[in-house]
């Protein structure tokens, strides 16, 4: 039996629409309240997708705290607590007290695992490109929660997904190449937008 909830046949025939928008549009409270009336305006007449970007700077942020554990200045603990503060105004900004608290508690595991990351780089005196890219990757993470829930806030449906739930892994990407397997289709086992 399948989790996932029936679709009435008018809603399945709508279109489905991506959105994506980028670091400046999610920049602030204000910009995500612009966001999330585009968004409801498009999911009248469409289903639609959001891909929302880190919050305006944050990935330069996350980049500058990897070269200050690298330099072992210590300053990359400051930038994690100026990256939580920040989330959590624009959050308390933005959303009710009923949702504010369970996207706080994600939030903080994020940031508490960030902050493991960086320590780690700051002890070995090394990055590697998969942790650099962990890092990096922390401000879409974050900035994602904060939009679904403004959105619920505003009466839409929303849920926010972990983008790496949704990529193929590099196998399966080079599994792409072999003969026949485009024709085939995936059937790898990820999970695409369909499966939600």
């Amino acid at each position: 039996m399948s989790s996932q909830p029936l679709r009435t046949p008018s809603e399945s025939r709508l279109p489905l629409v991506v959105c994506k928008f980028g670091g400046t549009s999610v920049a602030n409270a204000d910009r995500i309240r612009t966001v999330v009336d585009l968004i409801t305006e498009t999911a009248r007449d469409a289903r639609c997708v959001a891909v929302v970007s880190a919050l305006g700077g944050v990935t330069d942020l996350l980049l500058d705290a990897v070269g200050e554990a690298l330099d072992r200045t210590g300053r990359h603990k400051a930038i994690v607590r100026e990256l939580r503060e920040r989330h959590t105004g624009v959050l308390g900004e933005l959303c009710s007290p009923a949702e504010l608290a369970g996207v706080e508690t994600r939030l903080d595991g994020l940031w508490n695992d960030l902050g493991e990351l960086l320590d780690g780089v700051y002890l070995l005196r090394e990055c590697t490109g998969r942790t650099r890219d962990a890092i990096s990757g922390v401000g879409e993470l974050a900035s994602a929660p904060i939009v679904a829930a403004a959105l619920r806030d505003a009466g839409v449906t929303a849920r926010d997904h972990d983008a790496r739930d949704l990529a193929l892994d590099p196998v399966d990407l080079y599994r792409l190449t072999e003969p026949g397997m485009r024709r085939r289709g995936l059937g790898l086992g990820c999970r695409t937008l369909r499966d939600y």
